[in-house]
């Protein structure tokens, strides 16, 4: 288990559940159910910032890494930082992700007025750069714009992703970052995001550049 280049221990599980019969019927023949030996191993990191919702409710405790090696280190050493001029960097970018823009009008109407997308109209969420001066954006339409729309809001105004670097890459919506290490320890870092999105919910992994993703996510009905 690994968390910010960190090894929280390890855990045993048992594969005794079998898991794809009438008791678990909901699952997928894909899935493989495993029963960890002892819950008490496992490591609760609280969820402070209520992140990681989708479809389901948003969790209590955030998710971590499991890794069958004990590879885990981050070794570019990414870190929380605060944007300045980025913003300016990214608008255009942004603006050309969200072909028609609205903000919610709430109660009564519950209506959406269209916007055509300005510098205030937008929000800077959770940041990231290494020590090679990288550095992996979030930022998207004002959360407050989609916070009293009736029914599901458009992936567009979720908060999308952008890697720069020598250049901007975009990364991705829907995506909550959960952990960056070198998982198969090539020397190079691999990214973990939460995906949450209408009824579809799971995981992406992403290679060091953003160039190749593995996408594992399930619905509900």
């Amino acid at each position: 288990m690994a968390f910010d280049g960190r090894n929280l221990g390890t855990l045993s599980t048992v594969d005794n559940l079998n898991s794809f019969n009438g008791a678990y019927s909901w699952t997928y023949k894909r899935d493989k159910i495993l029963r960890i030996n002892r819950t008490s191993d496992f490591p609760l990191l609280g969820n402070r910032e209520s992140r990681f919702g989708g479809w389901r409710e948003t969790p209590e405790n955030r998710p971590i890494a499991i890794v069958s090696e004990s590879n885990y280190k981050d070794v570019e050493n990414w870190k929380r930082f605060t944007p300045s001029m980025e913003i300016d960097l990214l608008l255009s970018l942004v603006k050309e992700k969200i072909p028609q823009a609205y903000q919610c009008n709430g109660a009564p109407n519950w209506g959406a007025t269209k916007i055509n997308i300005k510098k205030n109209d937008i929000e800077l969420f959770r940041s990231y750069k290494n020590k090679k001066g990288e550095k992996l954006i979030s930022i998207g339409i004002k959360k407050s714009y989609t916070k009293d729309c009736d029914g599901p809001i458009d992936k567009t105004h979720e908060p999308m992703w952008f890697f720069v670097a020598d250049g901007v890459k975009f990364v991705g919506f829907e995506l909550d970052l959960v952990d960056v290490g070198d998982y198969d320890a090539d020397g190079e870092n691999e990214f973990l995001f939460w995906h949450g999105g209408y009824n579809s919910d799971g995981y992406t992994l992403f290679d060091s550049d953003f160039d190749e993703r593995i996408d594992y996510y399930w619905s509900y009905h």
